[in-house]
Protein backbone atom coordinates (compact mmCIF):
# COMPACT_ATOMS: atom_id res chain seq x y z
CA UNK A 1 0.00 0.00 0.00
CA UNK A 2 2.04 2.52 1.16
CA UNK A 3 6.31 1.87 1.31
CA UNK A 4 8.52 5.08 3.29
CA UNK A 5 12.23 4.98 2.06
CA UNK A 6 14.75 7.03 4.29
CA UNK A 7 12.89 9.10 5.23
CA UNK A 8 13.55 12.60 7.42
CA UNK A 9 12.41 15.42 8.41
CA UNK A 10 13.77 18.70 10.22
CA UNK A 11 11.84 21.31 11.57
CA UNK A 12 13.28 25.06 10.44
CA UNK A 13 15.83 26.01 13.29
CA UNK A 14 15.67 22.92 14.72
CA UNK A 15 19.14 21.86 15.63
CA UNK A 16 18.29 17.99 15.32
CA UNK A 17 15.75 16.12 12.74
CA UNK A 18 12.57 15.27 14.08
CA UNK A 19 12.59 11.96 11.90
CA UNK A 20 15.77 10.43 10.52
CA UNK A 21 16.54 7.41 8.12
CA UNK A 22 12.61 5.90 8.46
CA UNK A 23 12.21 2.49 6.51
CA UNK A 24 8.55 1.07 6.90
CA UNK A 25 6.08 -0.57 4.77
CA UNK A 26 2.35 -1.02 4.85
CA UNK A 27 -0.24 -3.06 4.05
CA UNK A 28 -3.94 -3.63 4.15
CA UNK A 29 -5.64 -4.89 7.11
CA UNK A 30 -2.66 -4.64 9.78
CA UNK A 31 -2.59 -2.41 12.96
CA UNK A 32 0.48 -1.01 13.40
CA UNK A 33 0.50 0.25 16.76
CA UNK A 34 2.86 3.45 17.05
CA UNK A 35 4.83 3.49 20.32
CA UNK A 36 7.07 6.59 21.57
CA UNK A 37 7.85 9.16 24.15
CA UNK A 38 6.97 12.74 24.16
CA UNK A 39 9.08 14.17 21.13
CA UNK A 40 9.89 11.26 19.64
CA UNK A 41 8.61 11.57 16.18
CA UNK A 42 5.23 9.82 16.47
CA UNK A 43 3.13 12.79 15.29
CA UNK A 44 5.59 14.04 12.47
CA UNK A 45 5.59 10.40 11.07
CA UNK A 46 1.72 10.70 10.64
CA UNK A 47 1.82 13.73 8.88
CA UNK A 48 4.27 13.31 6.95
CA UNK A 49 2.18 10.25 5.79
CA UNK A 50 -1.01 12.50 5.56
CA UNK A 51 0.75 15.20 3.85
CA UNK A 52 0.74 17.71 6.22
CA UNK A 53 4.27 17.76 6.11
CA UNK A 54 6.71 17.54 3.37
CA UNK A 55 10.42 15.12 3.93
CA UNK A 56 13.35 16.81 4.14
CA UNK A 57 14.58 13.87 2.46
CA UNK A 58 13.58 10.56 1.05
CA UNK A 59 10.11 10.09 0.10
CA UNK A 60 6.84 7.91 -0.08
CA UNK A 61 5.77 5.25 -2.20
CA UNK A 62 2.22 4.47 -2.27
CA UNK A 63 1.39 2.08 -4.75
CA UNK A 64 -2.38 3.63 -6.34
CA UNK A 65 -3.61 7.09 -4.85
CA UNK A 66 -5.73 6.90 -2.06
CA UNK A 67 -7.72 8.59 0.77
CA UNK A 68 -6.48 8.59 4.20
CA UNK A 69 -8.71 8.75 7.28
CA UNK A 70 -7.26 11.00 9.74
CA UNK A 71 -7.54 11.78 13.44
CA UNK A 72 -5.31 14.14 14.78
CA UNK A 73 -4.26 14.26 18.07
CA UNK A 74 -5.18 18.26 18.03
CA UNK A 75 -9.14 18.67 17.88
CA UNK A 76 -10.51 19.42 14.22
CA UNK A 77 -14.12 20.24 14.83
CA UNK A 78 -16.67 23.21 14.61
CA UNK A 79 -17.16 24.24 18.05
CA UNK A 80 -19.94 26.29 16.90
CA UNK A 81 -21.74 23.99 15.07
CA UNK A 82 -24.02 20.94 16.45
CA UNK A 83 -22.51 17.57 16.55
CA UNK A 84 -25.06 16.43 13.42
CA UNK A 85 -24.23 19.40 11.95
CA UNK A 86 -20.24 19.01 12.10
CA UNK A 87 -20.85 14.88 10.62
CA UNK A 88 -22.70 16.34 7.94
CA UNK A 89 -19.93 19.41 7.59
CA UNK A 90 -17.55 16.55 7.31
CA UNK A 91 -19.67 14.18 5.03
CA UNK A 92 -19.75 17.32 2.03
CA UNK A 93 -16.07 17.75 2.70
CA UNK A 94 -15.98 13.84 1.67
CA UNK A 95 -18.00 13.84 -0.68
CA UNK A 96 -19.88 11.41 0.44
CA UNK A 97 -24.09 10.54 -1.08
CA UNK A 98 -26.58 8.37 -1.24
CA UNK A 99 -26.39 5.38 0.64
CA UNK A 100 -22.69 5.20 1.55
CA UNK A 101 -23.05 8.33 3.35
CA UNK A 102 -26.01 7.30 5.41
CA UNK A 103 -23.79 3.79 6.15
CA UNK A 104 -20.77 6.41 7.32
CA UNK A 105 -22.92 8.67 9.33
CA UNK A 106 -24.14 5.69 10.59
CA UNK A 107 -21.01 3.60 11.60
CA UNK A 108 -19.24 6.84 12.56
CA UNK A 109 -22.06 8.19 15.24
CA UNK A 110 -22.23 4.12 16.59
CA UNK A 111 -18.03 4.08 16.86
CA UNK A 112 -18.23 7.11 19.46
CA UNK A 113 -21.67 6.94 20.75
CA UNK A 114 -23.01 10.55 19.98
CA UNK A 115 -27.00 9.67 19.77
CA UNK A 116 -27.39 11.37 22.71
CA UNK A 117 -25.26 14.51 21.86
CA UNK A 118 -26.34 14.64 18.51
CA UNK A 119 -27.81 18.18 18.96
CA UNK A 120 -25.32 20.04 21.21
CA UNK A 121 -23.42 22.12 19.93
CA UNK A 122 -19.33 20.65 19.90
CA UNK A 123 -18.21 23.36 22.15
CA UNK A 124 -20.62 22.81 24.80
CA UNK A 125 -19.41 19.23 24.80
CA UNK A 126 -16.88 17.85 27.81
CA UNK A 127 -13.03 17.36 27.08
CA UNK A 128 -14.15 13.43 26.57
CA UNK A 129 -16.91 14.26 24.25
CA UNK A 130 -14.98 16.35 21.66
CA UNK A 131 -12.30 13.17 21.48
CA UNK A 132 -15.26 10.56 20.87
CA UNK A 133 -16.64 13.82 17.75
CA UNK A 134 -13.10 14.17 16.47
CA UNK A 135 -12.66 10.32 16.28
CA UNK A 136 -15.97 9.96 14.52
CA UNK A 137 -14.93 12.50 12.01
CA UNK A 138 -12.01 10.67 11.26
CA UNK A 139 -13.75 7.74 10.09
CA UNK A 140 -16.48 9.22 8.19
CA UNK A 141 -13.81 8.92 5.25
CA UNK A 142 -14.05 5.42 3.45
CA UNK A 143 -9.98 5.33 3.13
CA UNK A 144 -7.28 2.17 2.63
CA UNK A 145 -4.93 3.96 5.37
CA UNK A 146 -6.34 5.58 8.79
CA UNK A 147 -3.97 7.83 11.37
CA UNK A 148 -5.35 7.47 14.61
CA UNK A 149 -2.91 10.06 17.06
CA UNK A 150 -4.09 9.74 20.56
CA UNK A 151 -7.51 8.87 19.35
CA UNK A 152 -8.45 8.19 22.84
CA UNK A 153 -6.98 10.23 25.22
CA UNK A 154 -9.44 11.82 28.08
CA UNK A 155 -12.58 9.19 26.91
CA UNK A 156 -14.25 7.37 29.54
CA UNK A 157 -13.33 3.37 29.84
CA UNK A 158 -16.95 2.50 27.91
CA UNK A 159 -16.58 5.00 24.88
CA UNK A 160 -13.33 3.84 24.64
CA UNK A 161 -14.13 -0.15 24.40
CA UNK A 162 -16.60 1.21 21.64
CA UNK A 163 -13.93 2.96 20.10
CA UNK A 164 -11.31 0.59 19.60
CA UNK A 165 -13.81 -2.38 18.32
CA UNK A 166 -14.16 0.50 15.64
CA UNK A 167 -10.98 0.14 15.22
CA UNK A 168 -10.38 -3.44 14.74
CA UNK A 169 -13.42 -3.60 12.18
CA UNK A 170 -11.35 -1.13 10.09
CA UNK A 171 -8.59 -3.97 9.61
CA UNK A 172 -10.90 -6.48 9.64
CA UNK A 173 -12.23 -4.58 6.30
CA UNK A 174 -9.45 -4.44 4.98
CA UNK A 175 -7.81 -1.25 6.20
CA UNK A 176 -4.39 -0.10 7.29
CA UNK A 177 -4.38 1.31 10.86
CA UNK A 178 -1.69 3.22 12.36
CA UNK A 179 -2.45 3.85 16.02
CA UNK A 180 -0.39 6.00 18.45
CA UNK A 181 -1.07 5.92 21.73
CA UNK A 182 0.47 6.22 25.51
CA UNK A 183 -1.80 3.44 27.01
CA UNK A 184 0.63 0.11 26.02
CA UNK A 185 -2.86 -2.36 27.09
CA UNK A 186 -4.53 -0.31 23.64
CA UNK A 187 -1.82 -1.32 21.56
CA UNK A 188 -1.59 -4.79 22.90
CA UNK A 189 -5.74 -5.07 22.20
CA UNK A 190 -4.93 -3.73 18.58
CA UNK A 191 -1.93 -3.76 17.13
CA UNK A 192 -0.88 -6.99 14.96
CA UNK A 193 3.01 -5.20 14.18
CA UNK A 194 4.45 -2.40 16.97
CA UNK A 195 6.54 0.45 15.95
CA UNK A 196 8.80 2.34 18.51
CA UNK A 197 10.13 5.31 17.94
CA UNK A 198 12.84 6.68 19.94
CA UNK A 199 14.77 10.34 19.25
CA UNK A 200 13.37 10.35 15.14
CA UNK A 201 14.62 6.95 14.79
CA UNK A 202 12.55 3.65 14.08
CA UNK A 203 14.31 1.23 16.90
CA UNK A 204 11.71 -1.45 16.85
CA UNK A 205 9.52 -2.98 14.64
CA UNK A 206 7.94 -6.34 15.43
CA UNK A 207 4.90 -8.27 14.80
CA UNK A 208 3.48 -9.27 18.44
CA UNK A 209 3.55 -13.15 17.10
CA UNK A 210 7.09 -12.30 17.10
CA UNK A 211 7.65 -10.14 20.07
CA UNK A 212 5.87 -11.25 23.50
CA UNK A 213 3.67 -8.87 25.27
CA UNK A 214 5.94 -9.33 27.72
CA UNK A 215 8.65 -8.63 26.25
CA UNK A 216 7.26 -5.33 24.95
CA UNK A 217 6.28 -4.34 27.84
CA UNK A 218 10.14 -4.54 29.27
CA UNK A 219 11.59 -2.53 26.60
CA UNK A 220 8.25 -0.19 26.76
CA UNK A 221 9.21 0.58 30.48
CA UNK A 222 12.89 1.14 29.81
CA UNK A 223 12.43 3.37 27.03
CA UNK A 224 13.89 1.31 24.35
Amino acid sequence: MLELRNLSFRYPGAERAALEGIDLRLEGGQCLGLLGSNGAGKTTLLSLIAGLLQPTTGRLHWQQDAAIGLVPQSLALHGRLRVRENLHLFADLYRLRGVQRQQQLERAIEAAQLQPLLNRTAAQLSGGQQRRLNFALGLLQPAPLYLLDEATVGVDSASRLHMLQAVRALTDNGSCVIYTSHYLPEIEQLADRVLLLAEGRLILDRHLAEQPARQLRARWSAGI
